[in-house]
């Protein structure tokens, strides 16, 4: 199948499409944080601050914040609505000294080079107009040696019952579009109806 590119315009300022967004995504954003806190916790991350891009409702960062108390911690996102949503949710959770939302585009963001000494991005690369400045800036943020997680959505035949697939790269589209960008070096781990890139390689 065709990939079939889906992006409305002003989708992300309705207050009402962010609000049934967060509420879908928050189970699933919740585990993947404490996945993330769990793989970190298992190497003894001591690296730099940590970016979610595209935090939506901020609950992977939040888990991040709880597990990490003495790392700055950054949720950025396109959408004003789901930043307010992400800081009520860490109001209620926290209050979190170490934790900032901010809202900004994942493709030019409001950061100086090497700012993070990791950086998350889950489920914006098959939304955003140009993949390849999306993983550009990531890597412009990134600090030398730094770590990185892009995962998405992967297109495969599943996406003629799995509407969401239809939007997503297949793994050879991803890499040609790593190809394309300046990270160096990356892998790509596949994981269900998923794929992760990931630096650096282990």
């Amino acid at each position: 199948m065709e990939r079939q590119p889906e992006l409305i315009e002003g989708v992300f300022d309705d207050p009402e499409w962010a609000r049934a967004y967060a509420g879908r995504s928050a189970k699933r954003n919740r585990r993947m944080g404490r996945l993330y806190a769990k793989q970190l916790e298992g190497i003894g991350y001591a690296g730099g601050p940590i970016l979610d891009t595209g935090c939506g409702g901020g609950e992977l960062v939040i888990e991040l914040a709880k597990a990490f108390p003495d790392l700055e911690l950054t949720g950025l996102d396109l959408s004003p609505e789901l930043v307010k949503i992400a800081e009520e949710r860490a109001g209620e959770e926290g209050p979190f000294s170490n934790l900032r939302f901010e809202v900004g585009d994942a493709t030019r963001m409001p950061f100086p080079d090497g700012s993070f000494g990791m950086v998350i991005c889950q489920d914006v690369l098959q939304i955003v107009e140009d993949p390849v400045a999306l993983v550009n800036e990531l890597e412009r943020v990134l600090q030398p040696g730094g770590r990185l997680s892009i995962a998405s959505l992967k297109r495969s035949w599943l996406a003629v019952f799995i509407r969401p697939l239809r939007f997503a790269y297949t793994v050879p589209e991803a890499r040609e579009i790593l190809k394309k960008s300046r990270l160096r070096p990356y892998g790509i781990i596949e994981r269900g109806i998923y794929f992760v890139v990931v630096t650096p390689l282990e």
